[in-house]
């Protein structure tokens, strides 16, 4: 089940802005499929696909570029924030992500996103980025650059 699911921008009044969302037991609570220049506040979501693959905040299928979000707030989750499929151009200011059943920040061919700053815990693991190019996630007081690596 999609929240919002901004697929093919065509369909979309541009730029996308959406403010804050709250969801709970949800398959996926905020996704943005080939969506520019938009803007998303606070993503707030529990137990969205717990033990599955989606995330609380996933960006997919050529999203971006200039795409950004407040503040991924995820707790008990498939996974906290997902950059994946050729995503570019996505800013993330900050994080609290915990328990996540699988990782809690995953950028998967994704490039020029960023994670400004906040925390993953329980995660697994709390952090990978595979294939990426000019990424950067910097949580728990660590910055991570690698193109490929799990933290």
């Amino acid at each position: 089940m999609h929240c919002l699911d901004a697929w093919q921008p065509r369909l979309c009044l541009l730029p996308l802005v959406v403010t804050n969302k709250l969801n709970k037991n949800q398959n996926r609570t905020r996704e943005q499929n080939q969506s520019k220049n938009g803007s998303v506040g606070t993503v707030t979501g529990s137990y969205n696909n717990n033990g599955g693959g989606y995330a609380t905040f996933r960006v997919a299928n050529s999203n971006g570029p200039n795409v950004t979000c407040t503040k991924v707030y995820s707790r008990n989750s498939g996974r906290g924030f997902f950059s994946v499929t050729g995503s570019n151009g996505t800013t993330v200011s900050t994080v609290d992500i915990a328990n996540s059943t699988s990782h809690g920040i995953f950028l998967e061919d994704a490039s020029n996103t960023r994670v400004n700053a906040g925390t993953v815990s329980n995660g697994h693991p709390n952090v990978q980025h595979v294939r990426t190019s000019n990424c950067r996630t910097a949580v728990n007081g660590q910055v991570y650059t690698a193109a490929n690596g799990s933290w």
